[in-house]
């Protein structure tokens, strides 16, 4: 990483782009009048409702009006909020055709995707980018906040715009009341859509190609069906896009219809009635290309100080290599895991074919086995512990290494950056395991009615959008990751069984691997919105004598508004394929649909035995096609049954108590009969049936689901003033809104199944909230004089803005407490001025803003965005811990035989003595101090539960009174001992009445906007925009920290956070607490001050295009842009904080210490030709983006070294070629 230096100020950039400005313009005035004495006569205009704009009224990259200042059609030079226009010449120059490709080019904005300008990710560990893969278009960031809200003409919408039936996009920086009370503080995209037009027939179809194959093809038909009173537009889109990742793809295909009618039903001079209304179906199926680069757990595997290439035994490794270990000695860089793999449940595994070679459990289940008495007690001591072990992300390593700061988790895994190893760039890791897709119909109809030349004007608008989107893949749960197989043996048997293990044949290979239970989902939204607006205009100048008090009080616009919309989401998660029941239920494990037992796991190898080789490029293949999960399958797997006569009398009676010698247990081998492996069934094969959400098994494989509704019922008003002969132009805006929203999550029934036949009313924990707020929004323009502007050379004005508007999003929100949140609060205050020159061909705004951000939420995603991809353990460790302690106290009451392993501390921690601690009567058990200790563990969490509405609120099946009266059967529900302690989940997978709980902080951007729009001659024009921002958040949620703070004192100051978690032998729940909670809060802490992830802190954006209109080029069209952006901060390095009181120094992130990334530019060109024919205009034209560029990785994090961690694809040079055809 590199510190840089930011370019000089504001005021030396501004008084630069003045100067050039002003010499620029001498030019300009010349060329303009010149040109006004050859302009052609007009063609028949036809007038609109105050309530509309269209593109035929913008010159070039120039638009002179906008809904968005005060919705009606205002000027934008009369308008002090800030708002950019992009014209319909503006997204064909630059190929523009959906919010990915525009707002690259836009004043302070950015988007994600592969060609866009930043991740949008965030910059903590585990950061995911699966909600950019479902919704592209929500990817965005404004002035350094958040994303902007989408909008279709003004009202919310999930839809992607798409330039087949739009040509003009409004951009609104910051909040707005005027336009939304509540809503995005970012501000808002609006597409306008194209309306059925009385101007004349027309009729346009589009073709485009590029250098990946896609092929794009778009019909526009207008057609005037009874002059001037009926036109009817028809629109289609067909569009395949193809990427790099050649697995990658986007099919968008799309019917818009629409109708303008007006029938004049008032025959009244100056009235005008207009009925609009249009229809969209589109369809999107896509399996979107990956903007993350894969994480690097393979580097490590050739590192002589890491892994150098070894592998072990996975039984032997836990007491050897796997870190803390009870050696004390370890290897930093192995996992306890290797991909998902942890739990007895199948794996399939793929050897470069995408048919599996083997289906095997993966892990032995020991839960029939027998102790020396012939009973059971769910262990068999010649199968150790152990599971398949991997190689450590480098956050992972940093904490098993100890490195300085690790104990507060701020090291972040890092990405893969050697494509030679794995072509990242040409090919997406999922391969065709992946896909997106969004579907939806929408409606829009509305009556305008309007008196004395719009001087009255009403409308009544009906908005209907039904929108449905999902996404499915095997890589969704977590970001993938490439590593190398270190196991030397397989999980059948321990390499100490010389004649029963199995060499892993895969040992070396690079593998991919994860599970198909995360991260599947559905989201079904509707929407209704019906609004009634009425503007009128007072013109004092036409009732009044002409006198001064008349040119003050000018002309003003008076609207009002009323609106209710309505919302309705119905969210689903779903695992992709799962065991049936009865594969769970054979060997006494959770049948659980949420749990492990049931999941399918897979391992994929890329590659050959790689550990001869110094290097693992050139040496990976890529999994191009799809995974095969069959609907029954054959597993493999440990049948733990005794398979001898317990009858001392029968011929085949085995004695349990008989000696046996265990060769897995150097220090102490002398055992039984009973641990020997080879008494029992063992490996064997079985059928399962495997369900799978795509073979109409889904309703068996909902984990959780949640809906809401919501409605809004708004009302307010806006006053514009044109004052002192329109020389001051005044506007406030008042509204109210009521928020109403009703959500619960999905009941769970058998199998914990979520049952999706419920209501928001009447679903698990339904929650009810009302909330209500004003907003006020005002502003002036000041325009000089016009003896002063006539003074002036080259036509040139100046005007003074000031804005100051808010807004607010009564989003419905639960803190980690489940507690429900204050709303967030968007204010803005802006200033500037509008300079116009060289006879209006010229125009530059220049805005100075801080806009701040109350009660926002932490960036990132809902289900993780606080604490990282533990999140859940904040919540789940509660439930853990109570089943912990119940099954530890059901055990000393003589209830969990069999169990041992966990409730019996003493057995474990006494070397596994069962004849001095089988028996928990025994004097030998309750004098030991492992005894003592487990027992005060469980009496201390008991008695300091969280509240019965703590554990209602997550769903989480507990009668608190009912456990600490000693009931547990009662206080348990359904759940059993025999379950195992992480059977007890959360109904909503951590959601309080359907939403994930949040904390919340305080931001601010401040900083700079410039944007500048010039036509030099009527065939060439000019836009350029520059920002400055700095974006930083502060005050972290003070009720999330006291509950943080008050579960931290209950886990480290009393005994309940001695309890140990998955086994007697395991660390304790404090530790699981301090390293994955009160870590991740502490970095959040630490952030106090810091920059918002990836802020560049300046940026400029430069678009030109020159059309050739006479001579031998004639027809031809030659344009370009250049795109510039600072360096980002990255991250912070640490600071040594020496404790008196302890005595010991800690590391922690400092704010004070920036790294940072490298600037970033980018050059885009274009060359078009246009010809007319008899019947027909044709034009080609081909667009080069990122010239010069190969594809190429941009950092997006850092660690506290100051190294590179996570890494975004950037797309390298493109082109596409572009044939338009106009009849």
């Amino acid at each position: 990483m590199t510190k840089t230096t930011p370019p000089k100020g504001t005021g030396y950039l501004l008084r630069t782009c003045l100067y050039a400005t002003l010499g620029v313009s001498a030019l300009l005035a010349r060329v303009s009048y010149a040109q006004e004495e050859d302009e052609e006569d007009p063609e028949e205009i036809f007038e609109l409702s105050p309530f509309e704009v269209t593109a035929d009224s913008e010159q070039g990259y120039q638009a002179t009006t906008t809904l968005a200042g005060t919705r009606i059609r205002t000027d934008l030079r009369d308008i002090a909020s800030s708002i950019s226009v992009v014209t319909k010449d503006f997204l064909e120059d630059t190929g523009s055709k959906n919010t990915e490709d525009l707002l690259v080019y836009t004043a302070n904005t950015e988007v994600g995707g592969l060609n866009g300008n930043f991740g949008g990710m965030g910059n903590a560990n585990g950061i995911s980018e699966t909600a950019a893969l479902l919704r592209p278009s929500n990817n965005t960031r404004v002035r350094g906040l958040d994303s902007a809200d989408n909008t279709r003409d003004y009202f919310q919408s999930e839809i992607p715009w798409d330039g087949y039936i739009v040509d003009r996009v409004d951009l609104q920086r910051g909040p707005n009341s005027i336009l939304f009370g509540v809503g995005s503080p970012a501000g808002i995209i609006n597409a306008g859509l194209q309306t059925a037009s009385l101007s004349g027939d027309e009729k346009t179809y589009e073709n485009r190609v590029d250098g990946f194959g896609s092929f794009r093809n778009s019909l526009n038909v207008n057609t005037v069906v009874l002059e001037d009173v009926l036109a009817v537009r028809v629109a289609a889109l067909d569009d395949d896009t193809n990427y790099r990742q050649e697995e990658a793809y986007n099919n968008d295909n799309r019917f818009y219809a629409a109708i303008r009618y007006q029938p004049n039903l008032f025959k009244a001079d100056g009235a005008q009635t207009i009925i609009t209304a249009n229809f969209e179906h589109g369809d999107i199926q896509s399996n979107r290309p990956r903007t993350l680069a894969p994480i690097d757990k393979i580097s490590a595997y050739f590192d002589e100080d890491a892994i150098a290439q070894q592998s072990w035994d996975m039984y032997e490794a836990w007491d050897t290599v796997v870190p803390d270990n009870d050696t004390g000695e370890w290897n930093s860089w192995v996992d306890y895991y290797m991909a998902r793999l942890g739990s007895s449940n199948p794996v399939f595994w793929y050897d470069q074919s995408t048919e599996a070679y083997k289906v095997i459990q993966s892990n032995a289940s020991t839960l029939q086995g027998i102790g020396t008495d012939g009973t059971v007690d769910a262990s068999i001591g010649g199968i150790p512990f152990g599971r398949n072990i991997g190689i450590a992300g480098y956050n992972q390593y940093s904490i098993s290494a100890d490195l300085d700061g690790a104990i507060y988790n701020v090291y972040k895994d890092v990405s893969l950056t050697d494509a030679s190893v794995f072509d990242f760039y040409n090919h997406l890791i999922d391969g065709n395991n992946k896909k997106e897709w969004q579907e939806w119909e929408s409606y829009n109809a509305s009556f305008t009615q309007s008196f004395f030349n719009n001087r009255l004007a009403f409308r009544l608008d009906y908005d209907h959008q039904d929108y449905q989107n999902g996404q499915q893949g095997i890589f969704l749960g977590s970001s993938p990751y490439i590593s190398v197989d270190i196991n030397a043996y397989t999980a059948e048997y321990p390499a100490a069984y010389t004649d029963l293990a199995v060499e892993n044949e895969g040992v070396g290979q690079a593998y991919i691997g994860s599970s198909s239970h995360y991260g599947n989902s559905t989201n079904h939204i509707i929407r209704d919105s019906l609004r009634f607006t009425a503007a009128g205009e007072i013109d004092f100048t036409e009732f009044m004598e002409d006198s001064a008090l008349s040119d003050f009080l000018g002309y003003h616009n008076i609207t009002g508004l009323w609106e209710r919309s309505e919302k309705f989401t119905d969210s689903r998660s779903y695992v992709l394929y799962a065991t049936d029941p009865e594969w769970a239920e054979m060997q006494g494990l959770s049948t659980s649909i949420s749990d492990g037992a049931r999941q399918i796991d897979w391992i994929y190898y890329l590659s050959d035995d790689l550990s001869e080789l110094d290097s693992a490029s050139g040496q990976l293949s890529y999994l191009t096609d799809t995974i095969t999960i069959p609907t029954s399958t054959t597993v493999t797997y440990f049948d733990s049954t005794w398979k001898w006569s317990l009858d001392p009398t029968a011929s085949d009676y085995v004695d349990p108590a008989a000696y046996w010698e265990n060769p897995t247990d150097a220090d102490n081998p002398d055992s039984t009969q009973s641990e020997n492996p080879e008494n029992y069934v063992g490996w064997t094969t079985t059928e399962v049936d495997i369900l799978s959400a795509d073979n109409g098994d889904i309703d068996q494989l909902y984990t959780n689901g949640s809906k809401t509704d919501k409605t809004i019922d708004s009302y307010g008003f806006t006053w514009q003033g044109h004052m002192l002969d329109n020389m001051i132009v005044p506007v406030f805006s008042w509204r109210h809104d009521k928020v109403t929203t009703q959500s619960a999550n999905a009941p769970l029934g058998e199998y914990s199944v979520a049952q999706m036949d419920y209501t928001s009313s009447d679903g698990d924990t339904p929650v009810y909230l009302v909330s209500e707020g004003d907003t006020r929004s005002y502003g002036v323009v000041v325009h000089m004089p016009d003896s002063f502007r006539n003074s002036l050379p080259w036509g040139t004005d100046l005007s003074l803005t000031y804005n100051n508007s808010s807004n607010f999003n009564t989003e419905q929100r639960v803190g980690f407490d489940g507690s429900l949140l204050p709303n967030s609060q968007g204010e803005s205050e802006d200033y500037g001025f509008v300079m116009e020159t060289a006879n209006g061909r010229l125009s530059m705004r220049a805005n100075w803003y801080k806009t701040k951000v109350f009660n926002a939420n932490l960036s990132g995603d809902s289900a993780s965005s606080t604490l990282g991809s533990n999140t859940y353990y904040l919540y789940l460790l509660e439930g853990w811990g109570t089943a912990s302690a119940v099954t530890n106290n059901l055990g000393n009451l003589g209830e969990a035989s069999g169990l041992e392993w966990y409730w019996n501390w003493a057995y474990v921690d006494g070397g596994w003595d069962w004849d001095t601690y089988a028996d928990p009567t025994s004097e030998a058990y309750l004098t030991s101090e492992s005894t003592i200790a487990q027992q005060e563990a469980s009496a201390a969490w008991i008695a300091s539960m969280q509240s019965q509405a703590w554990y209602d609120a997550y769903g989480i099946d507990v009668d608190v009174a009912a456990i600490q009266a000693g009931d547990y059967a009662t206080g348990m529900g359904d759940w059993s001992v025999y379950n195992g302690v992480g059977a007890l989940q959360a109904a909503g997978a951590g959601k309080i009445g359907g939403l994930y709980p949040v904390a919340t902080v305080d931001t601010e951007s401040k900083g700079f906007e410039l944007e500048m729009t010039a036509r030099p001659t009527d065939n060439w024009n000019v836009s350029f925009n520059m920002s400055k921002t700095t974006a930083t958040r502060t005050n972290l949620d003070a009720a999330f920290i006291s509950y943080i703070e008050d579960v931290y004192d209950r886990f480290n100051n009393t005994a309940a956070g001695d309890l140990r978690l998955w086994w007697a032998g395991d660390k304790t729940i404090r530790e699981y607490f301090n390293t994955n909670v009160y870590a991740a809060y502490l970095f959040q802490l630490d952030q106090d001050g810091s920059q918002a992830a990836e802020i560049r802190p300046w940026k400029f954006s430069l678009v030109q295009n020159y059309d050739f209109t006479e001579g031998r080029m004639k027809g031809a069209k030659v344009g370009m842009a250049y795109r510039w952006a600072d360096a980002q901060i990255l991250g912070y390095g640490l600071a040594e904080i020496y404790d008196e009181a302890t005595g010991l120094t800690e590391h922690r992130l400092d704010v004070d210490q920036p790294f940072y990334g490298e600037e970033e530019s980018a050059f885009d060109a274009w060359v078009g030709y246009s010809k007319p024919f008899e019947n027909f205009d044709w034009s080609i034209q081909l667009n080069m983006k990122n010239i010069g560029e190969n594809p190429h990785l941009v950092a997006i994090s850092a660690n506290p070294d100051g190294t590179a961690a996570a890494m975004r694809i950037v797309e390298g040079m493109t082109w596409q070629l572009t044939n338009t055809f106009k009849f």
